[in-house]
């Protein structure tokens, strides 16, 4: 299935064999963030066409304007 299902994530946790809540997911999109979220993984929302919306922000660990910013995010 498609985005927002987990599905795609689900499968990399069971490749990665790994804990989902040691996993992070780096998305643009509201469908992404929420992708991510339902599969119990760490997100971080890089907005790109669309503004995230208050329900996306619940979602995501952090929202950074660019992946440079990841960086930083995490470091700290």
């Amino acid at each position: 299935r498609y985005k927002p299902a987990p599905d795609i994530f689900l499968r990399a946790i069971e490749l990665l064999d790994c804990p989902p809540q040691e996993c992070l997911v780096l998305e643009d999109s509201p469908c992404g963030v929420c992708a991510g979220w339902r599969a119990g993984c760490r997100v971080i929302m890089i907005p790109d066409l669309v503004e995230p919306s208050g329900e996306d922000l619940e979602r995501a660990d952090a929202c950074v304007p660019s992946l440079n910013e990841v960086i930083s995010y995490l470091e700290n």
